[in-house]
């Protein structure tokens, strides 16, 4: 069973790109300071795995507008996965494309199979970068 923890914190560099973990999905640093990130802190047991799903998106709950990943550092995609190191916790981040200007909160939507993710009321921000914490036990 996943536990959905939502917390933003003070800003982070916009620089995610993990040389070692790049992936065709990536774009450049410029590129993503241009665009809303979501990083995603996962802690779980060594025996877990990850990835993210193609079709994950930010969605605004009042106009129901969607905005489709765009790019992502450090997680493999859906269906391959990466095992969880031994500490137990990974981070990785997504990509958006900008929020439009009346957006005032959001959901964190990925979609995989019969067990998506989500995460609502995440509050708009200036810095357009986004901390999400989810557990596994």
């Amino acid at each position: 069973m996943r536990k959905h923890v939502i917390a933003l914190i003070k800003p982070i560099s916009k620089t995610m790109n993990n040389p070692k973990r790049s992936r065709k999905g990536n774009r450049s640093t410029e590129q993503c300071a241009k665009s809303s990130i979501v990083v995603v802190r996962l802690k779980g047991s060594s025996k877990l795995t990850y990835s993210i799903h193609r079709e994950t998106y930010l969605r605004n709950p009042e106009t129901c507008e969607m905005l489709l990943m765009t790019a992502w550092h450090n997680v493999p995609l859906y269906p391959t996965f990466w095992p969880v190191e031994e500490e137990g916790t990974v981070q990785f981040a997504i990509v958006f494309p900008p929020m439009p200007k009346h957006w005032r909160l959001f959901e964190f939507w990925e979609m995989r199979g019969e067990d998506p993710f989500y995460a609502k009321g995440i509050q708009r921000n200036t810095d357009e970068v986004y901390i999400v914490h989810l557990s596994y036990q």
